[in-house]
């Protein structure tokens, strides 16, 4: 077997590991599978070109091929370099540089499908015959320097990404970046070589060069298993319901999420690379050093609350680099806290305070005023001949009869300085300090009067009545009170009233 046998053989391997290449990433729907897959679709063409010329007999078979070897060789440097961009996860800027990257491809790919008519790319095309194959040989046009001089760049501009994806810590990534390295120096290499005329006859792709792509490219998928954390990622990014806000040393926004769209909506492309801090969101994340906060912020007049953790960045040699807001819409959550504290202390049905709460309430003022050696006062309450109206008219009018006496207590009291609360049933609890026992009296007989008011034309006979016991102390006379002992005595004052009479309140 010949060098050209063998070296056909290894560049048809080479052409079948790129269609495998192609199909196997085509199916991810990440930008980093698909430019991969792009690239070996370039390469898988320009390889199928090169082994037709090989094989030809003819010179216009030869002519053939090689413009079937130019529909890819020309993309394959700026993909190539896209796809470094992507390993080393740096975004185009914009779409016109992308397109400024092919321009000169789609020159060098136009010039050599209409070479014949102008010879600016090849100024001629010879062939002679070696070992059984015919090779060609070309001249170099005025333009074909373009092309050099273009591949020159994107080999300089390659191996300045490769060094800088060589600087991660990760050992899987930095073999990859020096195999990755190696193939960019042996392909340049190959280039002066093939200029310059110093290649064996026939060969016209950089084999070594291939080979440590191939091996980049394998230990890619199968050990670094990027194009595993890429699918991952555009597969993952679209359904996160938590927002992301990248931000460099300098405040200015690098990235943020389709979630952080979501919830702020002004977000738009324009703002990346631009100060945050004019934003709404970041004169608040500016001035905010803790790592996990809630922010409530008014959105479209809407009061929401949101949930940021902060993770600072930094770079290999620790120098701070940026920093990652991840938040989440923390309104449901606050509105749902609230509703649950609102239970756990209020009654469901009068909106006073619940047994448990106003009796600790009733604890704290009792101290506070004990301390402070002012009148406190025990308010009993209870809702005589309750069980007849429910026996006559259902729970549920029972119900809004509760709820209209406590409304009507609510009125009386919510002003002064009192504490009102449901102790269950049909008994309430009144708290006070700092009012006169007049002042209590005059509200309790306001009390008794609108009382006989409530649903009066349906409860006739059954009108509503109460009984109300009344505890007053004087810390500066009795020191040794307790409320255990105060509510105790109001209460008694309360079944007092109830052996007088309706509507009676009965002081201890």
């Amino acid at each position: 077997m010949s060098f050209l046998d063998f070296y056909v053989v290894v560049l048809i391997l080479i052409f079948i590991l790129f269609v495998f290449f192609f199909f196997y990433l085509l199916k991810n729907k990440d930008s980093l599978s698909l430019l991969f897959s792009v690239f070996s679709l370039f390469s898988a063409i320009c390889l199928f070109g090169v082994i037709g010329q090989l094989k030809s007999s003819s010179m216009e078979q030869i002519l053939f091929f090689q413009k079937i070897k130019y529909i890819g060789l020309p993309f394959m440097a700026p993909t190539f370099l896209m796809f470094l961009f992507r390993i080393h996860n740096i975004a185009y800027r914009s779409p016109l540089a992308v397109f400024s990257l092919f321009v000169i491809p789609f020159i060098i790919f136009a010039l050599v499908m209409t070479n014949e008519f102008h010879h600016l790319y090849y100024q001629s095309v010879q062939t002679f015959e070696y070992r059984g194959y015919l090779i060609t040989s070309r001249e170099a046009g005025p333009l074909y320097y373009l092309g050099f001089g273009y591949h020159v760049l994107m080999y300089a501009g390659g191996f300045y990404l490769t060094l800088k994806i060589s600087a991660r810590k990760n050992k899987n990534i930095k073999v990859l970046s020096y195999l990755l390295m190696a193939s960019i120096v042996w392909s340049f290499l190959f280039h002066i070589f093939y200029l310059f005329k110093l290649l064996p006859f026939g060969v016209e792709i950089p084999l070594i060069g291939f080979l440590l792509q191939l091996l980049a490219f394998l230990w890619l998928m199968f050990y670094c298993r990027l194009f595993d954390a890429y699918e991952l990622r555009h597969i993952a990014t679209p359904k996160l319901q938590e927002g992301i806000i990248i931000i460099d040393n300098d405040f200015d926004l690098i990235y943020y999420n389709p979630a952080a769209k979501t919830m702020f909506d002004w977000l738009n492309p324009k703002l990346i690379g631009v100060s945050f801090s004019q934003t709404p969101l970041g004169k608040h994340l500016l001035f905010n050093d803790d790592v996990n906060f809630v922010l409530k912020l008014d959105v479209f007049g809407e009061e929401k609350h949101f949930n940021f953790n902060t993770t600072s960045l930094y770079s290999h040699n620790e120098k701070l680099k940026g920093f990652v807001y991840v938040f989440s819409d923390y309104t449901k959550r606050i509105q749902l806290e609230n509703e649950l504290k609102y239970l756990a202390n209020y009654d469901g049905l009068t909106q006073l305070y619940n047994q448990i709460t106003i009796l600790n309430k009733a604890e704290t003022a009792f101290k506070e005023a004990k301390c402070l050696q002012t009148l406190f006062s025990v308010v009993v309450i209870d809702a005589n001949g309750f069980k007849r109206i429910n026996d006559s008219f259902g729970h549920l009018f029972g119900n809004l009869v509760l709820k209209e006496l406590a409304t009507v207590i609510k009125e009386i009291f919510a002003n002064e300085d009192c504490l009102l609360g449901r102790l269950g049933g049909d008994e309430f609890l009144i708290v006070c300090h700092c009012l006169e026992k007049d002042c209590i009296a005059d509200k309790l007989a306001d009390l008794v009067k609108r009382v006989g008011k409530i649903r009066k034309n349906k409860l006739k006979e059954l009108a509503l009545s109460i009984s109300v016991g009344v505890h007053q102390i004087d810390f500066k006379k009795d020191a040794d009170q307790t409320l255990e002992k105060a509510i105790h005595s109001a209460d008694r004052a309360m079944y007092r009233a109830k052996e007088q009479g309706i509507n009676i309140v009965n002081y201890y």
